[in-house]
């Protein structure tokens, strides 16, 4: 995927495009800042990313495998949701259980806990299973999004261990625009979207808004679902130096739970509503100094009901998760080879699960749990020579009550040859991640105390670009994992240890200016390090390829292939079978903003589950329009 370029800063007002405004990134955005009346042309600088070191850093010295996914990727490819978009990419195994239920991102062969999810460069305050799911939140209120693969808590913090996702809203809008788009999609079972998104700026303010409903039937009894969302984003330069940002979002899901196929669910129900508002503050006194106070406020409550009352262990219940968090980072470029970032995190997260009136609720327990933890951290970043960069950042988290503390670090080099565009990075770090909540809630017998999983991880790459029509890159990587946390028996245990190593390869070729063709290829070996069985839903070969065709000016026609072999799921443990599926897709433009698009997915009607006994759909067409205004 192509990465998008920032243009150059100097004179320019805050509000447009500033780098060094948020503790985590925010600022590193992907439009182009619009020229002053005395600079027609802005100057393009190298591709920056936010999520491996929270500061913008050009993607080639950051020593991490970093996928970016632009909103023009998104588009042209016609995905409807995040989860679509991101299951194409290398080194991420998505695994749901079915349509419209909850995803799993299993980065790199770490756990989907092992992901954190960020808005903004921020994490988002999160659920009892430290994840949060975005994906039916409206797709075209991000800019772009990041995904960096490795160890990254030094940087992101706890649930950082396989890497972190970074969804980027638009913070760079033209001083007195205003625009947006319309998306209405309908099509197999029932399948109904409607999107809107405006954008708008006047001299010291920005304004994006998102808003978008999706209704499903899907082909299985008990799995219709409806989910109502927004995600907006908010900005004020107060002064020059001085400027407030808000991110805020809400999301309705109510839909059923038809279970696994030996265990259906005519029944079962989950209502889920979340909202989370997270403002921030950034003064920057001088282009060199950027100090950014954050804080998250978070609340999420889900209501499990029609649990079948003849099951072994029947739990209808209602959750609740509060979440707040404050931040400070300070950013500091004392030389222009060097930049430092140092900062401090407080978070807090209130738990309460209260069994339903009725049968249905037997099983279940009243439970509370109360966290806080705080972290401090550190990062560098040198630039030895022209070519040669180093950089480190550490790390200490301290749980105030239920798991100690931690220590976590990551180091790296990046070298580049200037004579053929080659680029090595290397790097090696530890993570740390605090055990699920729900894995104390729902245990049986009952869980008083789990010790954090903690890992080290190792990567070597190498890109290499080949005459300006053919890009490539191959990066080894290693992971081991210690106090693995898994079920036993209905319990929470640490049962040992994950060894993870494997091998991620990406090519991308434009042999012409209307055609294109990216493919990746993931070999994965994870295993338990005590049985040495094969982790369950990571496929030891992973491929995705998608070739696109902008036949006329008006009309683009692609095609993706994701294919997924030898893989195991639980229980009974057993290896499940291999998948290969097909998708097709197109667009044309009536006008110059009215777009027609369709996409056909799974085009050979391939039966398969990416989660054993949870099927994915069959064969499905699906038609819209979007229209820009």
């Amino acid at each position: 995927m192509k990465i998008p370029t920032l243009s150059r800063l100097a004179g320019r007002s805050l509000l447009v495009c500033s780098l060094g405004a948020c503790a985590s990134g925010v600022q590193a955005q992907s439009v182009t800042t619009p020229p002053s009346e005395d600079d027609a042309a802005p100057v393009q600088l190298e591709p920056y990313v936010v999520t491996a070191t929270r500061t913008p850093t050009p993607v080639e010295k950051t020593a991490a495998s970093i996928t970016v996914l632009t909103r023009a990727d998104i588009e042209k490819a016609g995905y409807a949701t995040a989860d679509e978009a991101l299951r194409q990419l290398p080194g991420v195994t998505l695994a749901g259980n079915g349509p419209g239920q909850t995803v799993g991102v299993f980065t790199r062969g770490a756990e989907s806990r092992h992901t954190s999810i960020l808005v903004d460069g921020r994490r988002l305050p999160t659920a009892m299973n430290r994840y949060f799911d975005l994906a039916y939140f409206p797709l075209n209120a991000f800019e772009r999004i990041e995904v960096a693969r490795g160890p990254l808590s030094s940087a992101q913090g706890g649930s950082a261990l396989g890497g972190a996702i970074n969804f980027l809203t638009p913070r760079c809008v033209v001083p007195g625009s205003f625009d947006g788009s319309v998306t209405a999609e309908y099509g197999s079972f029932d399948h109904a979207r409607a999107e809107a998104v405006i954008s708008t700026a006047g001299k010291n303010a920005y304004a994006n808004l998102a808003a978008s409903v999706t209704s499903d039937e899907n082909d299985r009894p008990n799995n219709a679902f409806e989910a109502r969302s927004s995600l907006n984003s908010l900005g004020w330069s107060i002064t020059p130096a001085l400027q407030l940002d808000v991110v805020a979002g809400y999301l309705e899901f109510d839909g059923g739970t038809p279970g696994s196929v030996p265990f259906a669910s005519l029944t079962q129900q989950l209502d889920r509503k979340l909202s989370f508002l997270m403002p921030s503050l950034t003064f920057r006194p001088s282009e060199n100094w950027t100090h950014t106070l954050t804080a998250g406020l978070a609340t999420q409550q889900d209501a499990q009901r029609g649990t079948d009352p003849t099951f072994t262990f029947p739990y209808d219940d209602d959750k609740t998760v509060d979440s707040q968090s404050v931040g400070y980072q300070v950013d500091f470029k004392p030389l222009p080879a060097l930049s430092l970032q140092a900062g401090v995190e407080k978070n807090w997260q209130d738990v309460e699960v209260t069994p339903a009136p009725g049968p249905g609720g037997v099983f279940g327990l009243n439970y509370a749990r109360y966290e806080v933890s705080e972290a401090g951290f550190l990062g560098a970043t040198y630039d030895v020579t022209d070519a040669l960069t180093i950089l480190g950042s550490a790390r200490r988290d301290v749980y105030d009550e239920f798991y100690g503390a931690a220590n976590t670090w990551r180091y790296g080099a990046t070298y580049r040859f200037a004579g053929t565009g080659t680029r090595v990075h290397a790097s090696d770090g530890t993570a740390f991640a605090a055990p699920e909540v729900q894995n104390f809630a729902y245990s049986f017998p009952p869980v008083t105390s789990l010790e954090p999983e903690r890992s080290r991880g190792q990567e070597v790459g190498v890109s290499q670009p080949w005459g300006g029509k053919l890009d490539t890159t191959v990066t080894a990587f290693r992971n081991e994992v210690e106090n693995l946390v898994q079920f036993v028996g209905g319990a929470a245990q640490n049962v040992g240890r994950a060894e993870i190593r494997g091998i991620e390869t990406t090519l991308d070729y434009r042999p012409a200016k209307t055609v294109a063709l990216s493919v990746n290829y993931t070999y994965l070996d994870a295993e338990n390090g005590l049985t040495k069985r094969p982790l369950v839903r990571r496929p030891r070969h992973a491929f995705n390829a998608q070739a696109t065709w902008q036949a006329t000016s008006a009309w683009l026609v692609g095609t993706g292939l994701r294919v997924q072999m030898r893989r195991y799921d639980a229980p009974p443990y057993s290896q499940v079978e291999d998948f290969a599926t097909v998708r097709v897709f197109s667009s044309y433009a009536l006008r110059k903003n009215l777009l027609l698009k369709l996409r056909i997915e799974n085009v050979f009607d391939e039966r398969y589950a990416e989660v054993k006994d949870y099927p994915a759909l069959p064969f499905g067409a699906y038609g819209g329009v979007e229209w820009k205004f």
